[in-house]
């Protein structure tokens, strides 16, 4: 389908407009336009961005190499590699779920043994694994997925699994007519699926993981 300047314009005002209306009818913290035109929401709350400042400042500083190093070798931007473990363990090494995940990146034994961890409590061997495996979720994001996105799509995978999210993405690209916007495949997910469900929970850690991944540049 041929969309004019004036339609993609409209567009992208309508995204902008729900967005506004979002985040004034949930208390989201912010929210803004990229580059490419999408509408990027926001769910972090205030008090959530000052608990991630504040761990920020007391528990950056012996993981910050970590990261960098991790990151740097896999291809990996550290401060999203950073988010992710906030998301996941909130920076703590010895963190251990009732499911069996563990560790600076809670992975699972068997994400651990495909990466090659050997020691999950350890926090370079866990980041470097993580980001290893970040990367190997990129190469198998649906090949119509903008390159851009891609790590988005990873980023989710990494917490609902890559072939239930592989499932939803074909599902949605055959309701729409055009290559959609990554935030497009959120709103769509988190309308369809229950939001106990495992695909709608992966999109919302997603979400959180970009706000906390705003956040970890500005103080980078």
């Amino acid at each position: 389908m041929f969309l004019s300047s004036t339609d993609k314009s409209w567009r992208r005002g309508s995204r902008l407009i729900f967005a506004i209306v979002f985040v004034l009818l949930t208390g989201a913290f912010y929210a803004y336009v990229t580059d490419q035109g999408e509408v990027t929401l926001r769910i972090v709350t205030d008090e959530e961005r000052q608990a991630f400042e504040r761990r920020w400042r007391e528990r950056m500083d012996p993981l910050r190499d970590i990261f960098i190093k991790a990151g740097r070798n896999n291809g990996v931007e550290w401060p999203l590699l950073a988010s992710i473990a906030y998301q996941e363990s909130q920076w703590r090494e010895n963190a251990v779920s009732h499911s069996g995940v563990r560790g600076l990146m809670m992975l699972t034994r068997v994400t651990a043994k495909e990466v090659g961890v050997t020691d999950r409590e350890d926090p370079g061997d866990s980041a470097a694994g993580a980001a290893r495996y970040l990367q190997l979720l990129v190469d198998t994001a649906p090949a119509t997925l903008a390159d851009e996105n891609k790590i988005w799509f990873a980023v989710a995978a990494y917490n609902g699994g890559p072939a239930r999210l592989k499932r939803v993405f074909r599902k949605w690209r055959s309701t729409v007519s055009e290559d959609g916007a990554w935030t497009d495949f959120e709103q769509y997910t988190i309308a369809t699926f229950k939001q106990s469900s495992t695909t709608a929970a992966a999109i919302r850690y997603t979400q959180r993981v970009r706000d906390y991944h705003v956040l970890a540049k500005k103080l980078m």
